[in-house]
């Protein structure tokens, strides 16, 4: 699937978001009280699929950082000091 690079930015901070609501989901399974009822009736394989879940977006999210670069390397941004020699730094904001 080909995206650029605003899409790819735009989908970590949608898997960031959906990572936060799977994490505290985990949280409050892991957390409850083993004598009270299990509003889930299987905690146990509810945790397992959200932990896998987890890593599956985790990944995602390392293979769309790991791209992004190698996507920029082929269109490179139109930035002024992206041109310069590698000696050089780029001008800090206000100055010549």
């Amino acid at each position: 699937m080909s995206m650029t690079i605003t899409e790819a930015l735009a989908e970590i901070k949608t898997i960031g978001k959906r990572l936060e609501k799977k994490k505290q989901a985990v949280l409050t399974n892991i957390g409850r009280d083993s004598r009270l009822k299990d509003p889930l009736d299987d905690s146990v394989k509810f945790v397992k699929e959200e932990r896998q879940a987890i890593e599956d977006l985790e990944k995602r999210i390392v293979t769309i950082r790991t791209a992004i670069p190698q996507g920029s390397e082929c269109f490179p941004a139109n930035v002024p000091w992206c041109s310069q020699p590698s000696g050089e730094e780029h001008p800090r904001q206000g100055e010549p």
